[in-house]
């Protein structure tokens, strides 16, 4: 079974992206604080895909995808829904070079679940 691992400072968004993804034959483990899943991450990195979103208080996503590249092979999907200052769009463009996917929030979680089928499967 394929691991993930979710930052997102979106309490009910990992809810609702943790159950479609588990409900999808994924094991899924959903990080709230930003800080723990860099900890976690640091610790004992091992899963297939990391999906973080990228505005978030404490360690951005930027952090995050940083410590998860330290695996090799796993997958990485930055999302943004933009923020006070920042666009999603400019966000996300910032790291297209670096990781596998970017989505703009709201996702549909039918594409999310393509996008993440497609990564993990080929």
């Amino acid at each position: 079974m394929k691991k993930i691992i979710i930052v997102d400072d979106n309490r009910d968004f990992i809810d609702l992206l943790g159950s479609v993804l588990k409900d999808a034959g994924y094991d899924v483990l959903s990080f709230h604080h930003s800080s723990e899943a860099l900890a976690h991450i640091n610790k004992n990195m091992t899963c297939d895909m990391v999906i973080t979103d990228i505005l978030m208080p404490e360690h951005d996503g930027f952090d995050i995808i940083d410590a998860a590249k330290q695996q090799s092979n796993v997958k990485i999907i930055a999302m943004s829904g933009g923020g006070t200052f920042v666009s999603a769009e400019k966000s996300l463009e910032a790291l297209e070079n670096s990781v596998d996917a970017c989505l703009i929030k709201p996702v549909r979680m039918s594409e999310l679940l393509v996008v993440v089928s497609k990564l993990l499967e080929g």
